[in-house]
């Protein structure tokens, strides 16, 4: 479905945030507003089961501290069995994500748990 989801992002806003991890104390960007929607990107390795999303709105580019009042952040739980598995997250809306688990250098598969995150609202919940 590429050309459905080409069709799909001409049509809609840009992405308005950054959303990354915690990396080194400094929020380690996977998503910013140059990314094209619907499309996986490798947010680093699962070390455990409880995967914490840090997000803030993109009008600073330059480095943040990952403790920096402005970057929020949510929790996805994907259980014991995603560990050592890698996380990705893709943007599909100006203010919202999906996160889910995969094996490396790929993304998820298709029936993978995956959360929807409402980044205005600081809301994760589980899709299926």
């Amino acid at each position: 479905d590429r050309v459905g989801a080409g069709l799909r992002s001409e049509k809609r806003d840009a992405f308005k945030f950054r959303v990354g991890r915690n990396r080194h104390g400094q929020l380690a960007d996977a998503l910013d507003p140059s990314v094209d929607y619907d499309t996986w990107r490798e947010m680093g390795a699962c070390t455990k089961p409880d995967v914490e999303v840090l997000f803030m709105p993109a009008e600073d580019d330059g480095e943040v501290a990952a403790d920096d009042p402005r970057v929020k952040r949510v929790t996805c739980s994907f259980g014991t069995s995603a560990v050592g598995r890698r996380v990705y997250v893709r943007a599909i809306a100006p203010s919202r994500v999906e996160v889910s688990v995969g094996p490396p250098g790929g993304e998820p598969e298709k029936s993978a748990l995956r959360w929807g995150v409402d980044l205005t609202a600081a809301k994760a919940e589980p899709l299926r």
